[in-house]
């Protein structure tokens, strides 16, 4: 399928033109502003897919020349998707959390990251949380809280548009760190990394319900909780 943003930017895109489009976007498709929920949903996907080819420096398949083929006639793989590093060594606590983790991420995938569809099923949330306490109990209760809240959450939860991007941004960090434990692209690490920099970012004026107001912290510290999963970042 056709990426919208990726078509409008052209040869030579960058991140903060992606970003801008993406604002100027938002301001007429977010519920907020008067627009449906579902549109604007689609259109986060498609800036989010957008933002991880540029980010990783892979071209779109309708930008590229075709793949050599090598004497056996396999293809060679896309600039930006090599293994290295991967995963790597990890203790047996690290590998079952990664693992738990990653299993949350392929039914989230499955389901189109949707909050608006998708909640996650009691089996996985509760063995995450219990890989989770083996590897760190501080996590675990981070993870606990803010699973408890996604299992729990209704109709009601969709009056929020904060709510459900932030709950489509965790959805979106726990399938991109699957893939990175399946197949070790940096790209899918870094994807996980944005995704959880959106979690961690402060937020301001998205709730106004009491019963809410705890919801963007606890979505920081799942977000805390999640990146102990991942390598250290040689850029911080």
């Amino acid at each position: 399928m056709a990426n919208r943003f990726l078509e409008r930017l052209g040869e030579g895109a960058t991140v903060p033109a992606l970003k801008k489009l993406m604002r100027a976007a938002s301001r007429r498709a977010h519920p907020d502003s008067g627009g449906e929920a579902e549109t604007f949903m689609a259109l986060r996907r498609e800036y989010e897919e957008a933002l991880a080819f540029l980010e990783a420096g892979i071209e779109p398949a309708s930008r590229q020349p075709a793949p050599a083929a090598s004497a056996a006639g396999v293809r060679a793989p896309a600039a930006g998707h090599g293994p290295a590093p991967g995963p790597g060594p990890a203790s047996p606590g690290l590998r079952a959390f990664r693992e738990a983790v990653a299993r949350l991420g392929d039914a989230a995938r499955g389901a189109g990251c949707d909050p608006y569809r998708w909640k996650p099923p009691e089996p996985l949330a509760l063995g995450l949380v219990e890989a989770a306490r083996a590897f760190d109990p501080a996590a675990a209760l981070a993870l606990s809280r803010i699973l408890a809240a996604l299992m729990e959450s209704g109709a009601e939860w969709h009056r929020y548009p904060g709510l459900m991007n932030r709950s489509f941004a965790f959805y979106k960090a726990c399938a991109a760190l699957a893939d990175w434990v399946r197949r070790g692209w940096k790209s899918d690490e870094d994807a996980c990394r944005t995704r959880l920099a959106d979690l961690a970012e402060p937020t301001v004026a998205l709730f106004d319900s009491k019963r809410y107001s705890e919801l963007p912290a606890r979505f920081a510290e799942a977000a805390a909780a999640l990146a102990l999963a991942l390598p250290s970042d040689p850029r911080v």
